[in-house]
Formats: structure tokens, sequence, C-alpha cells
């Protein structure tokens, strides 16, 4: 026995060690792995922006590529703001390049900085693009447009990594300083910060929709109820104000549009206290509805996230009375039929038990992470009150099932532990990327008439095809499935693949051709990466 013993050792510590070994084997392949799809991804994104803004070069010397060792000396002198602002992009880039290596580490962390991530990427794409741009022109002036879009991409960008905790300081660090350079580089171009007014317009053209919707409801679902008229009158009033809102996002400033938009948000704060409480699933879904179009909205203008306690308390009573009504509909005889009805009467009661507390958590003015943690613990066991009223098929339990849903998804927007990506964005960038590859088909079709070798025209043409429609029936599958994130994956790869192969036959192109269909390009790119950085990465 002593003879085998250290063999018995040595055999215990292999056991110990390899799966290690081989797991930390594993993780370098899977980094390596990832640090090729991101340099590609990078890559990719350049490649588009540069397409999409060429500028011309302005009036000189010919721009001709200089050799090694000798600078191109435009014939027109530099002006003293440009000779600032390409040293300024210079040091920028440097830091966009640490920042997205820093996003990167922190991103295995904390999966909530994945979807921005993919936003970094674009943005320093962006700036790569524009530091490139500067050396075509001897001014700045060429250039306003294109830096303002990446002072609007970057203010949001950082705004949305404020609002995540537990970013390691280096990270910060590094948000600082591009935040620095961002407002250095404003100064020099004469401009003040930048919002996205077109997104800005899209939301706000939703919500005055979604008022509509409320406003029907109301007409139709409260006739006879004593606040009725003062609720509809409170509605309508209300979806005037977003009129002249919308009206006011094309040319007012940022600072008209954030009063209007507070004053608003307090008019609504009363407004919702009283529908909320309504027993009409209709008008809850509204008003949920309008609340993620105005988390959307703050965010665009970077307005800090506001948890209204009382308002989720609401829901979580709503979401308790849904629950009662769910039970209601599953007789006694069918709970006795059942494998364990002790365990389903006592899960519906523990259920019950734990909305009280969560709804008093909430008003007792917790702290927010262990709001987080209570949060967890009702999202656990609803799953289990769904696995037991699962056992019971029945319409109108179905219908109650899904309004207990909607309220923790009203949860999940605040306390973040939904799906990476919500199903609201998902649906905003499936729809996009529909319309996106649909116009492309349509352009391909148009540009390739003639003019090209007939085996080409049917290459570009059949994958131009496939692309928009894989990204159709991804589209159809997140419009038709609660949980989006169930086949995101699957749909996000073929999609993905798709994309692979038209995008080489856009290179092949003829040269006005090709400037066209890189247009369009350029706006598929962005929400492609997003999906493959989240989905697929």
């Amino acid at each position: 026995m002593t003879r085998h013993f250290p063999k018995v050792i040595l055999l215990c510590l292999v056991a110990v060690l390899t799966p290690a070994e081989l797991t930390a084997q594993v993780t370098q392949e899977q980094r390596e792995r990832r640090r090729a799809m991101f340099g590609e991804l990078m890559k990719t994104l350049i490649e588009s922006q540069m397409e999409r803004d060429p500028v011309p070069t302005q009036p000189g010397r010919p721009n001709l590529r200089p050799f090694p060792g000798h600078e191109h000396q435009p014939t027109n002198p530099l002006t003293p703001n440009m000779i600032t602002a390409r040293a300024k992009m210079q040091a920028w880039e440097a830091e966009s390049d640490r920042f997205v290596s820093l996003l990167r580490k922190e991103e295995r962390r904390l999966p909530r900085v994945r979807p921005l991530l993919a936003d970094a990427l674009t943005t320093s794409a962006s700036i790569k693009s524009l530091r490139s741009n500067m050396s075509r022109v001897h001014s700045l002036d060429p250039l306003t447009d294109s830096f303002c879009q990446i002072d609007a991409q970057w203010r949001l960008l950082n705004h949305q990594l404020s609002q995540i905790n537990g970013l390691r300081p280096e990270c910060t660090t590094s948000c600082g300083r591009m935040a620095a350079f961002d407002s250095e580089m404003c100064g020099l171009f004469g401009v003040e910060p930048q919002f996205n007014r077109r997104e800005l317009s899209r939301y706000c053209t939703q919500m005055a929709s979604s008022f509509q919707h409320l406003i029907q409801d109301v007409r139709y679902d409260m006739q006879g109820d004593p606040q009725y008229g003062a609720i509809l009158a409170d509605c309508q009033r209300l979806s005037a104000r977003l009129n002249e809102s919308g009206r006011l996002i094309d040319r007012g400033n940022y600072d008209a549009i954030v009063r209007i938009y507070k004053r608003s948000i307090n008019e609504w704060r009363k407004l919702k206290y009283k529908l909320v409480s309504c027993p009409h699933a209709r008008i809850q879904r509204n008003v949920h509805q309008i609340e993620s179009i105005g988390g959307h909205i703050a965010e665009l203008l970077w307005l800090p996230v506001d948890i209204d306690r009382e308002y989720l308390g609401m829901v979580v009573q709503s979401m308790e009375r849904d629950v009662n009504a769910a039970f209601q509909q599953v007789s006694l005889q069918d709970i006795l039929a059942c494998e364990t009805p002790g365990a389903v009467l006592a899960c519906s009661r523990e259920f019950q038990n734990t909305c009280g507390k969560f709804s008093s958590r909430l008003k007792s003015n917790a702290d927010v992470d262990s709001l987080h943690w209570d949060y967890k613990q009702f999202a656990n066991q609803w799953n289990d009150v769904q696995t037991h009223l699962s056992q019971f098929p029945s319409p109108r339990l179905g219908r109650s099932i899904a309004q207990v849903d909607a309220g923790f998804q009203v949860l999940q927007s605040v306390f973040g532990e939904g799906p990476l990506i919500d199903r609201g964005t998902m649906v905003e960038i499936c729809s996009d990327l529909d319309q996106l590859s649909y116009r492309m088909l349509d352009l391909v079709e148009q540009r390739t008439a003639r003019r090209y070798d007939p085996g080409f025209q049917a290459a570009i043409r059949d994958n131009a095809r496939l692309f928009h429609q894989s990204i159709h029936e991804m589209h159809e599958h997140v419009l038709s499935n609660r949980r989006h994130d169930a086949n995101a994956a699957a749909d996000v790869a073929n999609a993905l693949a798709s994309w692979e192969r038209l995008r080489p036959l856009i290179n092949k192109c003829k040269p006005e051709d090709r400037r066209q269909l890189q247009q369009l390009r350029a706006s598929i790119e962005p929400l492609m990466v997003k999906l493959q950085v989240v989905f697929a990465g």
C-alpha cells in the first residue's frame, strides 16, 4: 500500500487539475475567437462608415497617397481649429480603442454591458472614420454633420453606461476621458451637445399613438365610472401636450424639450395612478406601454432613471388580483384531481403573501439593491405558480397569466433582470431591419436589371432575397412570441449568415450602384453588429 500511495496521489492530482487546465484552454480559445470576431466587426463597421460618409477633397493639391515618410501638404493651409482637432482626434481614437477593450472585459462580468458594447464598437468606428476624413480637408466645416452624429451616439452611450452599477474604476475613468475629448471637439466644431432628434421624434409618435389607444379604451371601458369625465379630459389634454412636444423636437433646443417633457411627466404621473388601479386589462396595458416609451424618451434626453415606487406598488397589487382571478378559473374538482393539490394551494398562498411583502418593501423606501434581491425571489415564485397553473388548460386562465406577465415586464424594465435586449427594443430592431432589408432587395433588383453578368445578377438578387427573408422571419417570431429571446440565437445566426453572403457581392457592384447600396449597408451594419454581439457572441 505504501509503495502505491504516490501513484494514488498523482492520479488524484491529475483528476483535479485536468478539468481546470481544459477549462483554461477552452476559455483561451473562446477569447481568441471573440477577439477575432470583434476585430472583424470593427473592420466592417469602419468600412461601412467610410462608404457612407465620403468627404470630397477640398480644393488644393490632388489627394495623392504620400510615400512613406513624406506627409502630404495641401496648398491651402490648415485652419487653427483643424490643427488642434487632428491632434485631439488622434488621442480620442486611441482612447476609444482602450475604452472598447475595457468594455469587452466588463461584459464578461456584467451581461447588461453587452448590448452597449455593440454601440461602443459603432461609436469607435465612427471616430476612426472621422479622423481619416480629416486628412482630406483643411477646415472642419465639411465634417460638422459627421461629428454631430458621433456626439449624439457618444452622449447616449455615456448616459446608458452611467446607469449600470458595478463598472470597474478604470472603465469609468476611460468614460470620463472619452467625454472630455467629446466636449473639446464640440468646442472646436462650435456646436452644442447633440441628441438623437430622429429617434426622439419616433418615440414621441409612438407615445401619441398609445395615448390615442388609451383614450379609445377609456371611452369604451370606463363608461359609467364616476371618474370617467375627469380621466378622459386629462387624457385628451396630455395628448394635445404631446402633439405640441412633437412639433418642438424638430426646431427646439435641448433645454426647452426637457422642460416640456418634465411638465408632461408630472401630469402623467397623477393620471396613471388613477388608471393603473382600474380593473381593465386594456387600459393597464396602455399605461405600461406609455411608461415604457417614456423611459426611452428620458434615456434619449440623458435624464436619470426615476423609480416610481408608488406606481410599482400598484402594479404588484394588480398582479395579485390577476393571480386570484386565475385561481378562480380553476375548480376545486380540478385541483383535487391533479397530482399535488396541496402544493398548488400552498404555492398560491405563498405568492399572494410575497405580493404583499414586495408592495410593503416598495413603500418602505428600501434600498434599490435589496429590492433587486426581493424581485429575484418574487420572479422565481411566479415561475413556480406558472408551472402549477399549466396543469389546468383554460382560455380565461391564459388571459390572467398574460396580464401577470405584463406586470413582470414592468418590473423587469426597472430592476434589469429581463433579457439583454427587451422585447420592445427587439421589435424595433427587427422592424428597422425588415424595412432596410426590403429596401436593399428592391434597390438590388433595380440597379442590377442590366449591365451585369447574368450569373452575378442572379447571385446578388438571390442573396438579397434570402437576407430579407431571414430578417422577416425573425421579425415575425419576435412579434408572435412573448419569450422573444427563446429562439433569437438561431434566428440571428441565420440572418448573419445571409448578410455575410450578400455583403461581398455589394462590393463587386459598379461604383455608382455600390454607392447607393452602401448607404443602406451603413444603416444595416450597426443593427446587425448589436444582434451578433448579444446573441451570437
